[in-house]
């Protein structure tokens, strides 16, 4: 794509005597759950001219595939049959099908969230991107799971004997500063939490927490004892949990 993209933009610009990019952003293509999602997908594609000013229905807009799906077939590349398969399996009623859908479309407007690109490549639910995950065997590689910085102190308040309150409060004594460092690396390294999010929660400079944050590091680094232990609380509290995307739109 970036070959046929570049080549073309060559052939443009000598042909018209114009210089630089022709197309806005790079190509990319995204992973769709084709159950629930490619339908929406198509709508919302033969649809944005409408939804933008640029024609009162999508019939009138020459420059996308919308009128290869009312005719069934397409001369320029686009996998008509196997889009209409999605409305039915007979031909003509699967045409018939998708026209009614499209109108449908009409009166809807645009829906943010069928439009949420997981990952900057996958478009479906959390148990379709999961189990394209697992068909990849991506396991290896540690993601940030789904968790709050209010659960990761309970738990750590929990184990070590002293009240959230205590942790959320004023005391600045070692084993209160100790925990509270322990719940921002957590909160990083189990859900992506920022340094700065955990020190807001926490109710403490966020130079003071970064600071806390690396003599954490640093002690984990010479002592394998506690190492260890973070690494147990880190396993613990990411068990069972979903995984927790980056979002951008499609």
């Amino acid at each position: 794509m970036q070959s046929l993209l570049y080549r073309y933009t060559r052939h443009y610009n000598r042909r018209y005597r114009k210089s630089g990019h022709l197309f806005q952003g790079r190509y990319r293509a995204i992973v769709c759950d084709r159950d629930s999602y490619l339908m929406e997908l198509i709508r919302y594609l033969h649809l944005n001219p409408v939804r933008g000013g640029m024609v009162s229905e999508p019939s009138r807009y020459l420059w996308s595939s919308h009128g290869d799906y009312l005719r069934g077939q397409s001369n320029g590349g686009i996998a008509v049959g196997d889009g209409l398969k999605l409305w039915g399996r007979e031909h003509r009623q699967a045409i018939k099908a998708y026209r009614q859908f499209i109108r449908d479309g009409l009166g809807v407007g645009h829906q943010e969230a069928y439009y949420e690109v997981k990952e900057q490549r996958y478009l479906g639910e959390d148990n379709f991107v999961e189990a394209v995950y697992r068909s990849l065997d991506e396991q290896e590689e540690v993601y940030p799971v789904k968790i709050t910085l209010a659960e990761i102190l309970k738990d750590i308040a929990g184990e070590a004997g002293v009240t959230v309150a205590a942790l959320l409060g004023k005391r600045r004594g070692r084993t209160e500063s100790r925990l509270r460092a322990e719940v921002a690396y957590v909160g990083r390294a189990v859900g992506g939490i920022s340094v700065t999010a955990a020190a807001k929660y926490l109710r403490r400079d966020q130079s003071t927490m970064s600071l806390a944050l690396k003599r954490l590091e640093w002690k984990l680094s010479t002592d394998n004892s506690r190492r260890k232990h973070m690494e147990q609380l880190c396993a613990r509290l990411r068990q069972g949990r979903r995984r927790k995307y980056q979002i951008s739109n499609a």
